[in-house]
């Protein structure tokens, strides 16, 4: 009799902690975790959740899928979270938006605006939304502006109605230059005056310094009849100074076209805030994801 009952006691408690374990490792809860993971930025931990509840539920692949996108993503895997976002999008219509913006966003991050505009463009080509539409064609515009494609930015501001902010483009894209060849030409005449025009006067003024001085010693030395250290000192000094002046006139010309683009493109875009990428996965996830995606790449 003493041992049935003792039998019967282990029983129980083992059916009951089996129970509650089968409670504690549900679903539900493994989600909750997973997400609260998520919303910490434990994105690394996160991910891993998801793969789990992925491998145990696959009929949720869509939201699971599309969260572990993102949280791969945030982690800086942008390979592997673009990849899961990729067959979110080819395989659930519904979470479409969420995931393509979720996807730009992550490839923008990482300074590859060029793909994330592809994948952008693509969406906005097969989607039967006009409001999802006008939004992706938005997301395009603010990454041309933002990668100093000024002239596209402009035409796609224009074709949004956005007539203020395709004017401050244009303004933008008329601001002064330096002309490369220019450059080099000022330099090849007179060394330093290429560097002079493209904005860099001290650079200018030593390089003619260092050039006129180097002709003078070769001058020098040949008119004493050293012709050996004539020709050494026109070779290894005149030359190198003369090319060098040449060579950094144009860079400096290049370099101050960049920063007026640059200056430009960020006067402009302080008019418009960026796209908010995440917007669309955390109102269909529920989860407070970041406003922002931190940068990945160059």
């Amino acid at each position: 009799m003493g041992l049935s009952l003792l039998i019967c006691v282990h029983l129980c408690i083992a059916a009951s902690t089996r129970q509650t374990s089968l409670r504690f490792g549900s679903p539900v809860v493994s989600s909750a975790l997973a997400d609260s993971l998520l919303a910490s930025g434990r994105y690394f931990d996160a991910a891993t959740e998801y793969r789990r509840l992925l491998f145990q539920q696959p009929d949720s692949s869509g939201l699971l899928g599309l969260k572990l996108g993102i949280a791969l993503g945030l982690d800086g895997e942008t390979g592997a979270g673009t990849s899961e976002l990729r067959l979110v999008r080819e395989n659930h219509p519904d979470l479409a938006m969420p995931a393509v913006r979720g996807l730009a966003g992550l490839l923008a991050s990482s300074g590859r605006a060029e793909l994330a505009i592809v994948e952008l463009e693509e969406a906005r080509l097969t989607t039967a939304d006009s409001l999802d539409r006008e939004r992706l064609a938005r997301d395009v515009a603010w990454l041309e502006l933002t990668s100093g494609n000024l002239d596209e930015a402009r035409r796609r501001y224009g074709e949004l109605g956005d007539s203020s902010l395709a004017r401050a483009i244009a303004a933008a894209e008329h601001r002064p230059r330096r002309n490369p060849d220019v450059a080099v030409t000022l330099s090849s005449l007179v060394p330093g005056t290429g560097e002079v025009y493209a904005g860099r006067f001290a650079h200018g003024i030593g390089a003619l310094a260092v050039t006129a001085g180097s002709a003078w010693v070769s001058y020098e030395a040949a008119k004493s009849g050293d012709y050996l250290a004539a020709s050494l000192l026109f070779s290894l000094l005149f030359l190198r100074f003369y090319t060098g002046s040449r060579a950094n006139a144009q860079y400096f010309a290049e370099q101050w076209n960049a920063n007026a683009e640059s200056d430009a493109t960020l006067e402009v875009s302080r008019e418009r805030p960026g796209p908010d990428w995440l917007a669309d996965a955390r109102r269909m996830t529920g989860v407070a994801l970041p406003a922002a995606i931190p940068r990945t790449g160059p």
